[in-house]
């Protein structure tokens, strides 16, 4: 079929034309349209008949550097001459396809995120976050969309995605419930986002279809982050005074230094500077199902830090290096925390110990990041800076901590009473 490129229908034109048998065939191609792109790049939409159904193609054609305007339009004529042929054969793939680009855009996302995205992401994220967008691709992406060519690909496709996760899907729970939490509906969009953003950078599309477009999300609720109050922290500090030493100084260090949970159970001995009062934090422990438990660079750059303790802390380290010596507990690795034969303790041993601490002395439970959360507010609480809180913590951005901080009623109260005095005239 000769191309026009001055042909601009919309699909109720098109389906106006099959009904009056102008497309009377399956295979038979209408060139919708042909556009140039402000960056000198041209954008072309096709439309087949197949098994009695319209289905349209969206592809982009960049020319060669240097090229003429004669030249270009030579191109171009060859390029869609390639692309009929190929959507009139049925091929997935063009095979006498002379561009990558074009190679690239009719392949399905199946294809490029098995072959090239999880070899990306494995270089590029920690294995449980490998871990995580491998099982979102396997289980909502890749089958509602895997048979799509990356060049179909569009930025309703990601709005679709979401409102179906968000709203429509029907819950595992057995309440019956339609729509995912709002935070897991945006971890699955974010997932898919990134894949389209990795094939755009690895050039397998011209343009990124999601960048530049108002996604809607549904909205997020605000949960408050559970954390111990200042009597409540007090009580599990003075608690954990008759527990077995080791416990006494792994259940402590969340509260004591907001690290988190991997961070702790991945200290070595070597990590701990006794003269200057702080530790090294420069690693973490990972345990991925049916592989043995090991460590890890940190979760980011900001997570290489010091993080300061007292001489008191200091004291209860010291007296537990030396009865882990005398226990026959000390690791090859030299690692602080460790079973009794001398290996790394497991990174879920101290949630569990944690729990049955609490319950021992009656403590409201809360989880151990729930203790990093309370290291924070009452931090913040207490006047210090949220960009010291910041680096403690080893975050990003100051956006990141401010999730973790907490007005306590008795900060809320002082402010009530500002506002009193202020309008008493003592201000």
């Amino acid at each position: 079929m000769a191309i026009s490129q001055n042909l601009s229908l919309t699909p109720g034109a098109e389906m106006r034309l099959i009904r009056n048998g102008v497309i009377k065939k399956d295979g038979d191609i209408i060139m919708a349209h042909i556009w140039k792109r402000s960056r000198g790049s041209y954008g072309i939409r096709i439309s087949v008949m197949r098994s009695g159904k319209l289905y349209q193609h969206a592809f982009t054609f960049t020319p060669e550097t240097g090229s003429t305007e004669e030249e270009i339009q030579k191109q171009l004529n060859e390029f869609v001459s390639e692309l009929e042929a190929s959507i009139k054969s049925g091929a997935s793939i063009p095979a006498p396809c002379k561009s990558a680009l074009l190679r690239n855009q009719f392949m399905k996302l199946e294809d490029f995120i098995h072959d090239e995205y999880y070899s990306y992401i494995e270089r590029s994220m920690s294995p449980n976050t490998v871990r995580n967008y491998v099982a979102i691709c396997e289980s909502t992406i890749i089958p509602s969309f895997g048979n799509i060519a990356l060049g179909a690909i569009t930025h309703q496709h990601l709005q679709a995605f979401i409102d179906y996760f968000a709203y429509d899907v029907i819950r595992k729970d057995g309440s019956g419930k339609k729509g995912l939490d709002a935070a897991t509906a945006k971890r699955y969009a974010t997932t898919f986002r990134s894949i389209m953003t990795h094939a755009c950078r690895c050039g397998y599309i011209d343009n990124n279809p999601f960048a530049n477009r108002v996604t809607v999300y549904p909205k997020k609720q605000r949960k408050e982050r559970d954390i111990y109050t200042v009597e409540e922290a007090q009580q599990y500090i003075e608690a954990l005074e008759n527990e077995p030493l080791m416990n006494r100084l792994l259940l402590s260090m969340g509260l004591c230094t907001g690290m988190r949970r991997a961070e702790i159970i991945a200290l070595r001995w070597s990590d701990i500077n006794f003269d200057e009062l702080y530790v090294d934090v420069n690693k973490s422990a990972v345990k991925l199902k049916g592989e043995k438990q090991t460590t890890k660079t940190p979760k980011s750059q900001r997570s290489n830090r010091k993080v300061w303790f007292t001489a008191e802390y200091k004291d209860l380290l010291s007296d537990w290096k030396s009865e882990q010596a005398k226990l026959g507990q000390v690791s090859d690795e030299g690692y602080i925390f460790t079973n009794s034969n001398g290996t790394m303790l497991s990174i879920y041993t101290v949630g569990r110990l944690c729990g049955k601490f609490e319950a021992r002395h009656n403590l409201r439970h809360i989880t151990l990041h729930g203790l990093r959360h309370t290291f924070a507010s009452l931090l913040v609480s207490n006047g210090v800076d949220l960009e010291t809180v910041k680096d403690l913590l080893g975050h990003e951005s100051i956006r990141t901590t401010s999730i973790y901080l907490h007005a306590y009623d008795g900060k809320k109260r002082e402010a009530a009473n500002v506002i009193g005095e202020l309008y008493a005239g003592k201000i």
